[in-house]
């Protein structure tokens, strides 16, 4: 499905809210960490993967982006990580 072509100005909203939050001076990790829970909650694959994959990239190791749906119930993520 080619959102690009279905909602060109709500993605294109989208882009621009992801924009300003990555130049907001929020530490990258925790966007980054934030964005992978939401999309683990709205159920979206593609996004899944991408976020998890940038999470990787900055060094996460990938028991702890697999607990990420339970971190309730663990103590892999400190208390700034709990917030997301």
């Amino acid at each position: 499905m080619n959102y690009k072509e279905i909602a060109k100005e709500t993605i294109g909203n989208l882009y621009k809210a992801h924009s300003s939050i990555r130049k907001s001076g929020i530490d990258e990790k925790l966007i980054a960490l934030v964005e992978l829970r939401i999309s683990q909650i709205n159920g979206y694959a593609c996004c899944c993967n991408y976020h998890a994959k940038e999470l990787s990239d900055f060094g996460f190791e990938q028991d702890v982006i697999n607990r990420l749906p339970g971190w309730k119930y663990t103590h892999v993520f400190n208390d700034q990580q709990k917030l997301v």
